[in-house]
């Protein structure tokens, strides 16, 4: 009977141990595919070859066992096989049962040689599992993220070089040179326009670079033009004939080139006045001082040109007196009698036709 007893006993502990073996098993699996979801949140998009973006990670998990979270890995399709980035690096405790653990937003930078495109990425969980019987074990989850879209370095340099054309094309050129350089530029714009429609990054960027060439060489011809265009100037000294320098002489403009303002000066103490700033081009003065004929000059200003003019004036001519007569007969009647004949001749006539106008009435 005892025998009997001592027997069942080794069997029931047998079945015992088969069953507890069993379960160990069971629950050593560790975390499954389906207990474990990761939610990725994407920012600084567009992404290119050679650039950066961030990535934000959620973590949802299912189990009936406590975890510890100790690493958040993940790993791009660019990177070297068995290379991983660490996210999260620490001891995160998870009850049993439905949990969610969030990641905040981590930087990663893109390889140059990122495959043009869509981009597998792949993340890892290592984690410790309480589990019944055995206690805290290591376990491992492995699950992909997603995808991210890579687009050509040469694109996003193309981008970045038409937003500084914009600021090029945005001020205005003044400078025959910088205008020529100016057309150049907008037939490489408009070649590499139609490159990229057609994604020919390279011949695009080529193009585009060209394009911001000819405008920083405008931009320098312009400034340029500009500065010599400050330097235009003229100076007129006012003389008189015998080389006099004539100070108070007024110089006033009559006509001047377009976009050039009337002028109008006093000379000073040496008979000179400076215009300085001026357009270039024809201009016509006219200059007078009292006790002077006034004169009128013409004065081409050339771009770059300091014009120097010298004008004499001619004393005003004065007018000549009346000459007096030659003649022999008194003209002046300011002692009475007919212009021309002396008083006392007057008076002889004058007696001599009464006394024969009387013979002939006594007759």
């Amino acid at each position: 009977m005892n025998d009997t007893l001592g027997k069942r006993r080794k069997y029931l502990g047998l079945v015992v141990l088969v069953c507890l073996f069993f379960v160990s098993i069971t629950v050593a699996k560790g975390l499954e595919q389906d207990e474990v979801k990761v939610t990725p949140v994407w920012s600084g998009e567009p992404y290119y070859q050679d650039g950066s973006g961030s990535l934000q990670m959620t973590l949802d998990t299912i189990c009936d066992n406590e975890l510890r979270i100790k690493q958040v890995l993940y790993r791009f399709a660019w990177m070297e096989e068995g290379k991983w980035l660490i996210r999260f690096d620490g001891n995160h405790s998870l009850p049993r049962g439905n949990n969610k653990m969030e990641l905040g937003l981590t930087g990663f930078k893109i390889s140059t040689d990122a495959t043009v495109g869509l981009n597998l990425v792949h993340v890892g969980i290592i984690a410790e599992e309480k589990k019944f019987l055995v206690g805290w074990s290591d376990v491992t989850w492995m699950g992909e993220l997603g995808t991210i879209h890579i687009k050509d370095i040469n694109e996003n340099i193309f981008f970045e070089l038409e937003k500084k054309i914009a600021v090029y094309y945005g001020g205005e050129f003044q400078s025959p040179d910088g205008k020529v350089l100016v057309g150049k530029a907008q037939t490489s714009t408009g070649l590499a326009r139609s490159y990229a429609e057609s994604e020919q990054w390279e011949k695009a960027m080529s193009e585009l670079q060209k394009a911001l060439d000819y405008l920083e060489d405008a931009t320098a011809a312009e400034e340029q033009f500009q500065t010599t265009k400050q330097r235009t100037s003229a100076k007129i000294s006012i003389k008189d004939s015998n080389g006099n320098s004539l100070s108070g002489a007024s110089i006033e403009s009559i006509s001047t080139p377009s976009g050039q303002s009337s002028l109008s000066v006093i000379t000073d103490t040496y008979g000179s006045a400076n215009f300085d700033t001026l357009e270039p081009g024809s201009y016509e003065f006219k200059i007078k001082k009292d006790g002077y004929e006034t004169s009128y000059r013409r004065v081409m200003v050339m771009l770059g040109d300091i014009s120097e003019l010298i004008i004499e004036l001619e004393e005003e001519t004065k007018p000549a007196s009346t000459p007096k007569s030659t003649s022999n007969l008194d003209t002046s009647s300011g002692n009475g009698g007919i212009p021309g004949f002396p008083l006392t001749s007057v008076m002889i006539g004058i007696v001599v036709a009464t006394l024969s106008l009387y013979v002939q009435r006594q007759q």
